[in-house]
């Protein structure tokens, strides 16, 4: 699910890049409202999928991976670091798109910058967390980075003038919060009725689908 949802978002957000690109061309605070709006709209496909994994997540590894030596208790490890990285994606998408403002542009300077910041930024958290997460730092560094990959790219764009209201960056996630618990709690229900066997899984993964292109 998680590779399902870094690939999704990768193929939406290169098929809107050229419309991106004519935007900020014409009009650059336009285009930033352009990317904001399709931010909102992947943002809630791709929780409908957090969500769902959050939900069966821990049966699909157990049916996939717990077998011989690959114990429960490296299931729950495994569960618990993949969930942590996927709630990076969030982040990760508009941070890319916002990337992409500049690169319509022609700048690849200032993506650069941030990028090389944010692999120091994951080195020193990884050095940071590791005496107190342990494993943990390895998944933990990358998200934190991310995010403040983000903030980051969003200060730089502010800087300079362009008009990137927080409220509307706030907002959306918001929306975005609600919408996955919204979905999470129909799919626990649906869970808690159909129960976790492998038909339960489909039907869930049926109605996640359903809800996301509704």
């Amino acid at each position: 699910i998680g590779s399902g949802l870094v690939g999704s978002e990768m193929c939406i957000r290169d098929s809107l890049y050229p419309t991106i690109v004519k935007k900020v061309q014409v009009d650059s605070n336009n285009g930033l409202s352009y990317i904001l709006g399709y931010n909102l709209i992947l943002g809630l496909i791709i929780s409908s999928g957090i969500a769902l994994y959050f939900v069966v997540g821990k049966k699909l590894i157990e049916l996939v991976f717990v077998h011989g030596k690959f114990t429960y208790d490296n299931g729950n490890s495994l569960f618990l670091f993949s969930s942590i990285l996927i709630v990076g994606i969030i982040f990760d998408i508009l941070r890319d798109a916002l990337y992409r403002f500049y690169y319509a542009q022609g700048n690849t300077k200032i993506p650069t910058k941030n990028s090389i910041q944010t692999v120091i930024i994951n080195l020193l958290l990884i050095t940071c967390l590791t005496p107190l997460a342990h494993e943990k730092a390895i998944v933990l560094a990358p998200t934190i980075g991310t995010l403040t990959s983000l903030l980051s790219i969003v200060y730089r764009i502010k800087k300079q003038g362009y008009r990137l209201p927080l409220s509307h960056i706030l907002a959306t996630y918001g929306l975005i919060l609600m919408s996955s618990t919204f979905i999470y709690s129909v799919l626990r229900k649906i869970i808690d009725i159909v129960g976790t066997n492998l038909y339960g899984l489909v039907f869930s993964i049926i109605i996640t689908l359903s809800l996301i292109h509704i």
